[in-house]
């Protein structure tokens, strides 16, 4: 028996001793188990010891567990590394653990109680030591925020391999395992620039080369002299595969470049070298990645060997004997038994050389005495060596060669094409025939009665026929040689049918832009659902199109009015599309678009209304027009015409129409236009009962609106005068008076009125005439002759009339009592009797026309004479009194003729308080003396004195009138 004890000190094996090979350990949840042959604890999962037979080793195997525990403990890369880099490492890595899994359950040769390693030869998984440190914070997250994702190719776990440097180029993965993965190929890798594998440079002396290589049977040339390389080196640089020729002083022979770098590189590590150079420059590991070989005048010292290169007391050993190669699937067995002869010493190791007709090749050493060579290629030719080797030296190698055999992989490319009744299988062969060539190929369908059937075929392809179409059927391909068949390839799923029948009854209705589609589904659907409808279409235009749709209706939208959409339409299911069914046309279109730029011109009693034709006439012809008028009252009126204009007669003046316009199409009715109004109107009539009214140098004319406006809102008058000469004037204004100003008094015009509205000017009224005038001035000359109990006025007329006629005077007397009198004469003297003798009388005179009295009075103060006696009706001697108008001369005293002062005659009364003068004058024939006094009326007036002294009128005949002066 056999016992394992805890580090407590108690045994772990029941009874205290262990029974067979195997001890498992269950811990509980949490509960470490530490292994000091790891030096590693681990808390999940079930632990195995499992004791080697016929040796001291032990296995520890962890069981049933989980994966994401598993990652928990895996220990490829630091825990500090930036959080992407760390959930991609968590991506590959369990990816990768799945793919190995699998490949190694799947495996016939893989005959362990585990699925992967805890070292580089799977990845290294070192249980707590990683889970639990410090600072795995980080890792532990990655895990878990892409907790479950993995990279599949195929559906399966892909081989994801990862390496601490690529060298700057990384690998055809068919050079590397003789298989080559489609996403495993060769790139450049510029992420590891900078690292001591990147890039590289080993130098060595020609003496230390030629002494590692003299270790090695196959390589001994003696003194190197040149190194030639060739044959199959990767896309990378990589000379793994290449044959490197030595030539030497002794001999010349061939390796394969894998086979060059193991024995250069178990040279180095038996003098002591490690796998970089040292700080001089010396020494260092040849790495498998890009080889340039030169030479350098600068090479450093000759290394000297630290440690014999064989012992002179120990020969080499015999060959390995019953070397036996087994093939299996993608690998061979070899082995083999110790030589007969050991040398002298004990056998330290053995050494397989293989080289496939692929051109692969590689180089293996162990300590056993026997190696699976897996991930072979089926059906390729394997020539392997084996020596022995003990501390004098290698043995001479026995070669044989054997063919890994197996079954060939699954079929390809399964596809299925669908038929009515039927399904045509085609697959292409497989990648790999397990080394002898496929023989036959066997189809299984499955259908939904779950029965499965199969046919053995020749080729690859067949068909399937008496299927139920709609049904769906499962499909796998296997390949068979003479070693056995392949799994199934992947399964293809397919339903048989016929494409459908065309749809029927399809019917096409227009609408604004549109065109609805109907149809019904076909009366075969070839045993396949429906699952579209293609409608494809054809415009009158020229343009095409296609419409894909599940129902049986659809509205075309977007398109051209007026142009004819002819449209036909097809099923679809999953075995195609059926022939077009029978086609329709439509041509959309709509009702016209509003007519525009509506305009309305009036006229007397009626409007005119015009238009232009809509924009868009919806696709069909514009057919006619609907003009609508509405007056204010809510009364309308409507016409229907062709043409773009129309008159409506018979409207009242002055009222306010509204006017739109819709187009009719055979689609409809537009919108109405934008309304315009229209008032119907003409000119107004002519002003009435023109008045005038004439003053100083102008006329005032007024008037009354005319009886008729026109329907339309007087908008001013025009005046227009005109001169005997010729000569005219005119004025526009807005009331209903003007005044004429400027003119010439006396003068007659000529005046004519119009008025105007929004229409025009209307006639004039009928003419009017005026004269401007004003009332006259003051007489030109007047006297007073003085008699018996009388007066005789008489005057000349003014010298300006105003303008118009003197028609009358008004002769106006005041007697000393106040009495006043006033006589109208046409004349221009008057005789006033019956008077008070030696009463002083006030007279004045106005020259009157049709404007009125004269300003400025004619006013004089005269006494008549007493009566004679004996003889009243004698006038007795006469005094002649000129009037004139007052002047506003300074008042003065009376003078004589002589003049010399007067005396002061007796004061006569006056009318008005107003300074007087007087004159007095003797008559020549007697001593009588008349006295007339002048009394300012109004104006201060120029007196004019006259005394004449005349006999009897029985005398005067004889004698006459002597008039003494006149002033």
């Amino acid at each position: 028996g056999w016992d394992v004890s805890a580090n407590s000190g108690g045994s772990l094996c029941p009874g205290g001793s262990c029974s067979g090979d195997i001890l498992q350990i269950r811990t509980a949840d949490g509960v470490a188990v530490e292994s000091s042959a790891t030096r590693h604890s681990y808390s999940h999962g079930q632990i195995t010891l499992s004791k080697m037979p016929g040796s001291t080793w032990y296995r520890i195997v962890l069981t049933n567990l989980d994966i994401e525990l598993y990652l928990r403990g895996v220990a490829e890369v630091p825990s500090n590394w930036p959080a992407e880099a760390l959930r991609a490492q968590a991506i590959a890595s369990r990816t990768y653990a799945l793919h190995i899994a699998r490949e190694n359950r799947g495996s016939n040769t893989w005959l362990v109680p585990f699925d992967l390693y805890s070292t580089t030869m799977s990845q290294i998984y070192s249980g707590n030591t990683r889970e639990l440190s410090a600072n795995n914070g980080p890792w532990l997250q990655a895990i878990a925020d892409t907790a479950g994702q993995v990279l599949t190719y195929g559906g399966e776990p892909a081989l994801t391999l990862f390496t601490t440097s690529a060298g700057g180029y990384t690998e055809n993965s068919g050079y590397v395992f003789n298989e080559q993965h489609p996403y495993l190929v060769a790139a450049p890798d510029p992420f590891t620039s900078g690292d001591p594998y990147t890039p590289w440079t080993r130098t060595y002396s020609v003496a230390g080369l030629s002494r590692w290589l003299a270790r090695a049977a196959d390589t001994n040339v003696g003194t190197l002299q040149r190194i030639e390389v060739s044959g199959n080196i990767s896309v990378s640089g990589r000379i793994d595969r290449a044959t490197v020729r030595l030539v030497g002083t002794a001999a010349t022979r061939s390796v394969s470049g894998s086979r060059f770098v193991f024995v250069v590189n178990k040279g180095l590590e038996a003098e002591g070298w490690g796998p970089l150079p040292n700080a001089d420059g010396r020494g260092g590991h040849l790495l498998s990645t890009k080889f340039v070989l030169g030479e350098s005048t600068a090479l450093p010292p000759a290394i000297a060997p630290t440690t014999p290169t064989t012992n002179p007391s120990i020969a080499p050993p015999g060959q390995p004997q019953a070397v036996m190669l087994t093939p299996g699937p993608r690998e061979i067995v070899v082995t083999w038994q110790p030589p007969a002869s050991s040398g002298g010493g004990p056998i330290t190791g053995y050494l397989i050389t293989w080289l496939s007709s692929t051109g692969a090749s590689g180089t293996i050493p162990t300590t056993e005495t026997s190696r699976t060579l897996r991930n072979l290629a089926n059906g390729a030719t394997y020539t392997v060596s084996v020596a022995a080797s003990n501390a004098g030296g290698s043995s001479r190698a026995v070669t044989v060669t054997a063919t890994p055999l197996g079954t060939p992989g699954p079929p390809t490319n399964v596809s299925l094409q669908r038929g009515d009744g039927i399904l045509r299988v085609s697959w292409s062969p497989p990648p790999a025939d397990g080394g002898i060539p496929v023989e036959s190929y066997t189809v299984h369908w499955t259908g939904p009665d779950s029965v499965t059937n199969s046919a053995s075929v020749q080729g690859t392809q067949h068909t399937i026929g008496g299927l139920t179409n709609g049904a769906t059927y499962s499909v796998t391909v296997t390949a068979t040689n003479r070693v056995g068949s392949s799994p199934h390839s992947s399964p293809a799923s397919h339903r048989p049918g016929a494409i459908p029948t065309a749809p029927v009854a399809i019917s096409a209705a227009r609408g604004n832009g549109i065109v609805e589609v109907s149809w019904s589904p076909p009366l075969n659907d070839g045993g396949l659902p429906i699952s579209a409808y293609v409608i494809d279409w054809v415009s009158s235009t020229g343009a095409t199109g296609t419409i894909e749709t599940s129902s049986t209706g659809y509205t075309m939208q977007n398109l051209l009015n007026g142009a004819t959409y002819t449209v036909t339409v097809s099923a679809v299911n999953e075995a195609g599309t059926s022939p077009a069914g029978g086609s329709a046309s439509a041509t959309p279109a709509a009702a016209p678009g509003a007519p525009g730029a509506v305009t309305v011109d009036r006229g007397d009693g009626r409007i005119d209304v015009t238009w232009q034709p809509p924009t868009s006439d919806g696709g069909k012809p514009v057919l006619s027009y609907t003009v609508l008028w509405t007056a204010p009252d809510g009364s309308t009126g409507s016409a229907e015409t062709t043409a773009t204009s129309h008159t409506f007669e018979g409207l009242t003046n002055g009222t306010a129409y509204t006017v739109t316009v819709t187009a009719i199409n055979e689609i409809g009715t537009s919108a109405a236009s934008q309304p315009a109004s229209g008032t119907p109107a003409h000119i107004p009539g002519a002003p009435v009962a023109v008045r005038t009214v004439r003053e100083d140098s102008r006329i005032l004319v007024s008037w009354d609106p005319p009886a008729s406006d026109g329907g339309l809102r007087v908008t001013g008058y025009t005046l227009l005068w005109v001169a005997p000469d010729g000569t005219s004037g005119s004025a526009d204004t807005t009331a209903t008076s003007h005044t004429i100003d400027g003119l010439s008094n006396g003068t007659t015009y000529g005046i004519t009125v119009s008025a105007t509205n929004e229409v025009g000017t209307s006639v004039t009224a009928d003419p009017v005439r005026a004269t401007p005038a004003r009332p006259p001035g003051p007489l030109a000359h007047a006297e007073i002759g003085v008699g018996h109990e009388s007066l005789l006025v008489s005057w000349e007329p003014p010298a300006d009339d105003g303008g118009l006629p003197v028609r009358s005077y008004t002769l106006t007397w005041v007697a000393p009592d106040g009495a006043v009198t006033s006589i109208e004469t046409t004349h221009t003297s008057h005789t006033i009797d019956d008077l008070i003798g030696g009463a002083a009388y006030t007279i004045t005179i106005l020259a009157n026309n049709e404007m009125g009295a004269s300003p400025a009075l004619m006013s004089a103060q005269a006494t008549p004479l007493h009566a004679a006696a004996g003889d009243a009706g004698d006038a007795g001697t006469t005094a002649t009194t000129t009037i004139a108008p007052l002047s506003g001369a300074e008042p003065s005293e009376a003078v004589n003729d002589q003049g010399a002062p007067a005396a002061a005659p007796s004061p006569a009364p006056a009318p008005q308080q107003t300074p007087t003068r007087t004159r007095t004058w003797y008559d020549s024939v007697t001593t009588d003396t008349a006295v007339v006094v002048l009394a300012a009326v109004g104006l201060v007036l120029i007196a004019a004195l006259l005394v004449a002294t005349r006999r009897r009128r029985y005398r005067v005949d004889e004698a006459g009138v002597d008039v003494l002066d006149i002033w």
